[in-house]
């Protein structure tokens, strides 16, 4: 259903009807968050998605913010999940590619380059 970007009462809905879901792992062991991150749903969903279980930010193979970025993706959701978990930018999914990396081999707008430099874990840099 989160590929479909339903409105955020359909996925309140659905997890007051089965809680289990946002913490079960599907298909190449994503995570519902890994779904709606891939399928661009709006940022009150992964808002959501992330209250329900935060843990799944950290998920593995990869964290969700592997999902999440291409020309598709809103800022706000970049922005929500770099803030709310800043390491997922230190992670290497399968092909020890980090999110910097995709950023730069995709060629995403400025912006997105200057988030990620801005929240790297350890760095001081501020644009």
């Amino acid at each position: 259903v989160v590929c479909r970007q339903p409105p955020l009462e359909l996925v309140e809905l659905m997890y007051a009807y089965n809680p289990v879901a946002a913490t079960e792992r599907g298909f190449g062991e994503y995570t519902l968050l890994h779904t709606a991150c891939l399928c661009h749903c709006s940022k009150n969903v992964i808002e959501f998605l992330v209250k329900q279980d935060p843990l799944n930010l950290q998920a593995r193979p990869f964290p969700p913010l592997f999902c999440a970025i291409d020309h598709e993706t809103k800022m706000e959701v970049l922005e929500f999940l770099v803030k709310s978990y800043p390491d997922a930018l230190c992670s290497c999914d399968v092909a020890s590619v980090t999110p910097m990396d995709i950023a730069l081999m995709e060629q995403l707008p400025l912006p997105i380059i200057q988030l990620f430099f801005s929240h790297y874990p350890g760095t001081e840099l501020k644009v």
